[in-house]
């Protein structure tokens, strides 16, 4: 069997839970209440929902429970409809208990007044519309297994959303454009989770995903600036949030409300962005100033040794050709001393 429902939840066991189907009523009651209410509704002005100018069918109503108990009494021994009941039991039902259970119906209805006949700890046995009074009478059987309290294991400590805090640019605001951060704390018994979807105004959803777990009570949810781009400002954006745990079935379901940034406030953040960039850029340039101030300086000081040095240079070249100019005399001098001294002995008289 393939059950559709028009229900949504985080946790896929919610989603099976409300989709699961119990028969409530006995199978010759939902057949009779299917020819009233459906069958023959335009005879009976019965509906199984709202109609103008039709009754909602009750099976507890006394004009529709005289009608139910005149339709189980035609179902007696019938078995064109006792075929098609059985059709739907995959023929596991009898004739004979098909007779045995609409005897034991009629005679319910006879004894307390109504159809409502189902399972459970208790019995409607007593209804009065007019007077708003409705009667439950407990039904214990004594074979039942279990006695009270076996089924009590204490107060349970569900998952708890105990706040949600957006960061970006903006306080409280997500910025269009801008990357963004929503921190999420929880409390309850670890290992704890949260689920989420964002939907825009319109109900669209956004994006759907579990949100990143940062601690054990503690989950962010990241917005990149690639989807935040996509956001339309001065809007307002639905995000739900489930935490739940995998120790304890009572998840929290929370919505939160928040608004992207205006026009306005995109252009003043720009501003603003754009003077503390162009306040960053001024320091850099005075810190550059100082920097080239600091360099002349220095460049000076190295000229002026320069200037020194070559002043020296000049003094040690004077000096130096001051020694060459001494020197070639001297070298001279010893020259000129030299070639007398050989003068004078050629003409030193020789020894007779």
């Amino acid at each position: 069997m393939t059950v559709y429902v028009d229900y949504w939840h985080f946790d896929e066991n919610y989603i099976a839970s409300w989709a699961s189907m119990s028969v409530a009523n006995p199978v010759e009651i939902h057949q009779a209440t299917f020819e009233l209410a459906l069958d023959r509704r335009d005879e009976t002005k019965y509906v199984l929902s709202e109609r103008a100018g039709y009754e909602w069918f009750s099976l507890v109503y006394p004009s529709h429970v005289a009608k139910v108990k005149e339709t189980l009494q035609a179902y007696v021994n019938n078995e064109k409809v006792f075929s098609v009941v059985n059709s739907y039991c995959n023929g596991l039902l009898t004739f004979d208990e098909w007779n045995s259970r609409i005897k034991a119906d009629i005679e319910w209805i006879d004894r307390y007044g109504n159809a409502w006949i189902s399972t459970g700890p208790f019995m409607l046995t007593k209804l009065d519309k007019d007077a708003q009074v409705l009667e439950l009478t407990a039904f214990r059987d004594p074979t039942y297994p279990f006695k009270p309290g076996d089924w009590y294991f204490g107060i349970p400590v569900p998952a708890t959303i105990k706040s949600v805090k957006i960061e970006s640019p903006l306080a409280g605001k997500v910025v269009p454009g801008s990357d963004a951060s929503i921190r999420i704390d929880v409390a309850g018994l670890p290992p704890l989770h949260v689920k989420y979807i964002l939907r825009d105004a319109a109900g669209n959803i956004i994006a759907f995903a579990e949100a990143e777990k940062i601690g054990d009570y503690s989950f962010s949810i990241e917005l990149p600036a690639s989807l935040t781009a996509e956001f339309t400002p001065g809007a307002k954006y639905a995000l739900q949030l489930i935490a739940y745990s995998d120790v304890v079935a009572m998840p929290d379901i929370k919505k939160e409300i928040f608004e992207t940034a205006t026009t306005a406030e995109i252009v003043s953040l720009q501003r603003a962005a754009f003077e503390k960039a162009l306040e960053g850029v001024s320091a850099r340039v005075g810190s550059l100033e100082q920097a080239v101030h600091s360099a002349s300086a220095r460049i000076g000081t190295i000229e002026s040794k320069v200037a020194e040095q070559t002043e020296r240079l000049t003094s040690v070249e004077a000096q130096l050709s001051s020694l060459q100019t001494m020197l070639y005399v001297v070298l001279a001098l010893s020259i000129i001393a030299l070639l007398l001294a050989v003068l004078l002995l050629l003409r030193k008289p020789k020894p007779t």
